[in-house]
C-alpha cells in the first residue's frame, strides 16, 4: 500500500484540528502527514490553520501581562480551543468544503475581531476576560441566591426563597474582601479573616478567626477574581470533560454580549446523597457567564440546578461596579458584647481516648453528656469557647432514641451520623450530626447538625 493514501480528505479534514494542536497520536499524525504530503487542499488548509494559532498565541502575549496567562493560554490551545474548533469545522466541512476553511476558522477563533462568536473558543473568551480583570482596582457585586440567611454561604436550598448578598473585593495591595448576607457576614482585612453568624435561636452570634485563606466562603469568594472563576472552570472542564458552549447575543441596549454555558457535574461521592443539591459543587448544573464583547468583563452569572422537576435558578448576579470608590471601614467587623468564638479542638490530657472514638461514638457521648448536662464533656466535641445558655436550655435532659449509622456525602471530609432524641419538652428532633477530625487533636468534633 503506497504511504499517504490510505487517509482520504473527510478523515483529514475530521483530524486536521487535533493535528495542528499536535494531539494526535504518534500513528495517526503520521498518516495526516503523509496525507498532507500528496493533497495541495488539505496541505493549505493546514498551513491556515497553522498560521491562525500563531496569530492567537502572539495576540495572547500582546494582551496580558499577567503571570497567569501562559498556564491559561496553553489550556486554549492545546484543549478546549482544539474540542470547541473542532465541533464547529466539522458542521461546517459539509457546506464551506476545504476551499473555504481558512475563513471560516478565523470566524471560529477570532470573534472580537469581527467574526460570530457562536462557535468561540470558550477558553478563548475566558482568556480575554481575565486580561480585563487583571488591572482592577476594587469591585462591588450584589447577586442573590436560594438559601437561608444564616447558612454557609456556599449552602442552596432549592425550596427557599433569594436571599440578597454583598460582595466587595479591594485588590490592594494587600487584597481585602467583604462578603455579607442577613445572618451571616465575614471580612479579610489584608492579614486575617472574621467571620460572624447569628441565628435566631443565638442572637448573641458566633465569631470565628482565620487566616486570609481560611474557607468562610468558599467557592462565592471567587466571583470576586475572575481569573480564579475562569480558572477552575478551563481546568474542570478539561479534567471532567464538562461541555462548554458559546454564542453571542445583543443587550437590551444592542450592545454585544458573549455568553459562555458551562454544564456542570456534581463533585463527590454520592453513595450516599444527602448532601446532593445543597451546594452547587454537590449538583448538576449549569452556569452562564456573560461578558461585555468590548471590555471583556464579566457582566452576570447564572447558575441553575438540574432536577427531576425541572431547572431552578439558584443563584445569579444582579449588579457589578468596577472601581468604585470602597471605605476601609467595610473591612473591618466588631463582634458585639457577648458573642462566643470558633475555637481550635486542643489536645486533651487523655486526648488519646477521644482520638480512638468512632463517629458512631462520638455521637452517642454528646447526646449522653447533654442529657446528664455536663457541659464540660459536650464542649469536648465543640469547637467553641463555650455553650450559649440558649442551646444548654434546648437539649439539657433529652433522651437519645437512637443512633444510626454513620455515611460520608458529597465532598464533606467528615461523616454524618443519623440521630433521633426527644428533648425535655416531649419534642421529638432528628437530623444528622456532622463530625470532623481534621483537626491538631486529630479527634472528631461537630461542626453541624446539632
Amino acid at each position: 500500500m503506497i504511504r499517504g493514501v490510505a487517509m482520504n480528505c473527510a478523515t483529514c479534514q475530521e483530524q486536521l484540528v487535533a493535528y495542528v494542536e499536535e494531539l494526535l497520536p504518534p500513528t495517526e499524525a503520521e498518516q495526516l502527514a503523509d496525507h498532507l504530503a500528496h493533497c495541495s487542499a488539505c496541505q493549505h488548509a493546514a498551513t491556515e490553520l497553522q498560521q491562525l494559532r500563531t496569530r492567537l498565541h502572539n495576540r495572547a502575549a500582546l494582551q496580558s501581562d499577567s503571570p497567569f496567562a501562559p498556564a491559561v493560554m496553553d489550556q486554549i490551545v492545546r484543549r478546549q480551543a482544539f474540542a470547541l474548533r473542532s465541533k464547529a469545522m466539522r458542521n461546517r466541512y459539509g457546506l464551506i468544503g476545504v476551499a473555504g476553511l481558512a475563513a471560516a476558522v478565523v470566524l471560529i477563533a477570532l470573534p472580537w475581531l469581527g467574526g460570530s462568536a457562536t462557535q468561540a473558543s470558550a477558553a478563548a473568551i475566558f482568556r480575554a476576560a481575565i486580561d480585563a480583570a487583571s488591572h482592577l482596582q476594587s469591585v462591588h457585586m450584589q447577586i442573590r441566591a436560594r438559601t437561608n440567611g444564616h447558612d454557609n454561604f456556599e449552602q442552596v436550598d432549592l425550596g427557599a426563597d433569594f436571599v440578597a448578598h454583598d460582595l466587595w473585593k479591594d485588590f490592594g495591595p494587600p487584597p481585602r474582601w467583604r462578603v455579607e448576607k442577613p445572618g451571616r457576614v465575614t471580612v479579610m482585612d489584608g492579614a486575617a479573616s472574621t467571620l460572624f453568624v447569628q441565628t435566631p435561636a443565638h442572637p448573641e452570634g458566633l465569631v470565628s478567626r482565620g487566616g486570609p485563606d481560611t474557607g468562610y466562603v468558599n467557592w462565592m469568594l471567587d466571583l470576586l477574581d475572575v481569573h480564579r472563576v475562569l480558572d477552575t472552570q478551563l481546568r474542570l472542564a478539561d479534567e471532567l470533560g464538562w461541555e462548554t458552549q458559546v454564542e453571542q447575543n445583543l443587550d437590551a441596549a444592542g450592545d454585544a454580549v458573549l455568553v459562555v454555558t458551562v454544564e456542570a457535574k456534581a463533585q463527590g461521592d454520592f453513595t450516599n446523597d444527602y448532601t446532593r443539591n445543597k451546594t452547587i459543587n454537590a449538583s448538576d448544573n449549569l452556569r452562564v457567564y456573560r461578558f461585555d464583547a468590548q471590555t471583556h468583563h464579566l457582566l452576570g452569572l447564572t447558575v441553575a440546578v438540574h432536577t427531576d422537576r425541572g431547572n431552578v435558578r439558584v443563584l445569579e448576579i444582579t449588579d457589578i461596579a468596577y472601581n468604585v470608590p470602597l471605605s476601609d471601614d467595610l473591612f473591618t467587623l466588631r463582634a458585639p458584647p457577648g458573642a462566643f468564638s470558633a475555637v481550635d479542638a486542643e489536645i486533651l490530657p487523655d486526648n488519646d481516648k477521644y482520638a480512638r472514638m468512632t463517629p458512631h461514638e462520638v455521637a452517642t457521648a454528646v447526646f449522653t453528656a447533654c442529657q446528664i448536662e455536663d457541659w464540660d464533656e459536650v464542649l469536648k466535641f465543640a469547637p467553641i469557647d463555650q455553650l450559649p445558655d440558649g442551646l444548654k436550655a434546648q437539649v439539657a435532659g433529652l433522651e437519645l432514641m437512637s443512633i444510626g449509622e454513620p455515611f460520608q456525602s458529597g465532598e464533606y471530609v467528615g461523616w454524618y451520623v443519623p440521630y433521633e432524641i426527644r428533648l425535655r419538652n416531649g419534642e421529638l428532633k432528628s437530623g444528622n450530626l456532622s463530625l470532623r477530625k481534621d483537626n491538631a487533636a486529630g479527634r472528631y468534633v461537630f461542626d453541624g447538625g446539632f
